[in-house]
């Protein structure tokens, strides 16, 4: 610790300022009381003032609450008159609004809401498929080729185990008879889409040719004939019912990944392709954006089987899944 030298000499004494009280000192000096107002004299010490309550008049106390109690009735009597006026302008200006055209126009919304109303209680199959229950995962209004599941022991199909999409019969589509020739090269995407078939019990009435002379894959049925890899698979997709022509939501997703195959299927699939899958399956469960796996989890089922490379976890999570639908 340390000591500071102060500043000023020992005998200086600082006096306040005459606008407040001074405090008595320690050495037993006379208190001086200085007042704000420069023309009053300072009191003595020994002065006091006394303080004088005022008599309580009971008279004038009451007359004084009953001047307030009528001033208050008063008061609420203005602002009732003035609030019942301003009700009645308002009514007037609503009345003098609602025109002929209008009250009819009222008077048609409400005819049509009742027979929305009786058309819905009517339909059996309405209320059975549109309404919903509480969390339920509906897609019916988003694709209409699309055929929802009904039998939903939970309320969102993302806890259930895997299952194959389902679409609509298709008009003009034959599913008998078919012919496909194949390269001898590969096969492969082929083998798996008939185990698929045998695995989930669907028709797949399909006859294979392999040749060495065939370049392209072609599948021809009753005069209909596809040429080149993705036409072949919409085509065997859509015998197998996880492809649909005339789906408008979950088809264009699909078309995209099989498009992004077939380009690089004579080669090996790129890096930054299978990145671009991890990162789809990082927000979505398949390919195909549904809860249900598509043409295109099959597709690419058959090319992950080829690579030999570990890949994220969102891929490999996806391929187990997929492997219950085939093996």
């Amino acid at each position: 610790m340390y000591t500071l030298k102060p500043s000023f000499p020992l005998d200086f004494s600082v006096k306040p300022a005459p606008v407040m009280y001074t405090l008595p000192s320690y050495h037993e000096e006379e208190i001086a009381i200085l007042n704000t107002n420069s023309n009053t004299n300072s009191l003595p010490s020994n002065v006091t003032v006394d303080y004088e309550i005022p008599e309580f008049i009971e008279n004038e106390f009451i007359q004084k609450q009953a001047k307030l109690i009528k001033d208050i009735c008063a008061l609420k009597k203005n602002f009732d008159q003035l609030s019942s006026k301003f009700a009645s302008k308002k009514s007037e200006n609503i009345v003098s609004k609602e025109t002929p055209n209008s009250k009819k126009k009222k008077k048609e919304k409400k005819e049509k809401k009742e027979k929305k109303e009786k058309g819905l209680s009517g339909d059996k199959d309405v209320s059975a498929k549109s309404i919903c229950k509480v969390f339920e995962y509906d897609t019916s209004a988003k694709d209409s080729a699309y055929i929802q599941k009904t039998d939903l022991k939970a309320s969102n199909p993302y806890c259930l185990p895997p299952s194959l999409i389902k679409f609509k019969e298709q008009k003009n589509l034959p599913k008998k008879n078919i012919t496909v020739e194949l390269p001898a090269s590969d096969s492969s995407w082929f083998d798996i889409l008939v185990a698929t078939a045998k695995k989930n019990n669907l028709p797949f009435d399909v006859k294979m040719t392999k040749s060495d002379k065939i370049t392209f894959p072609k599948v021809s049925c009753e005069g209909i004939v596809a040429e080149g890899l993705v036409p072949v698979w919409k085509f065997l997709g859509s015998v197998l019912g996880i492809y649909s022509y005339e789906s408008n939501v979950f088809s264009n997703t699909i078309d995209k990944f099989l498009n992004l195959f077939a380009s690089q299927y004579n080669g090996q699939i790129s890096d930054d392709t299978w990145r671009t899958i991890g990162i789809h399956l990082g927000t979505y469960d398949t390919l195909s954006v549904s809860s249900e796996y598509s043409l295109a989890d099959i597709i690419v089922y058959g090319e992950f089987l080829k690579n030999n490379k570990v890949q994220s976890n969102n891929i490999e999570i996806w391929a187990n899944r997929v492997k219950t639908l085939i093996q």
